[in-house]
């Protein structure tokens, strides 16, 4: 077992080193689409989500895993029934 001070010692001779990373995203507006909400078709929405067996769905997944496979359910139909903007 080493001596208090002499570990001491070891420790103050340890080189550290930090890295820093400066990442800059340059995304150009024009170029995006978004979601054009106001022309969804929610009626077929919400046929289609009446038709999904939820309790099948769910019936073996944690909290997260639902929350998980509910958005993904749910993104799945908005790009299937809501246009993108041009």
């Amino acid at each position: 077992m080493q001596s208090p001070d002499r570990l001491s010692e070891r420790l103050v001779q340890i080189n550290i080193r930090f890295w820093k990373f400066n990442v800059k995203t340059v995304i150009n507006n024009s170029q995006l689409k978004q979601i054009a909400f106001h022309k969804g078709e929610y009626v077929s929405i919400n046929a289609d989500a009446k038709e999904v067996d939820w309790k099948y769905k769910f019936w073996h997944l944690n909290v997260t895993e639902m929350w998980n496979r509910f958005t993904q359910i749910i993104n799945d139909l908005i790009w299937q029934y809501i246009p993108l903007t041009k």
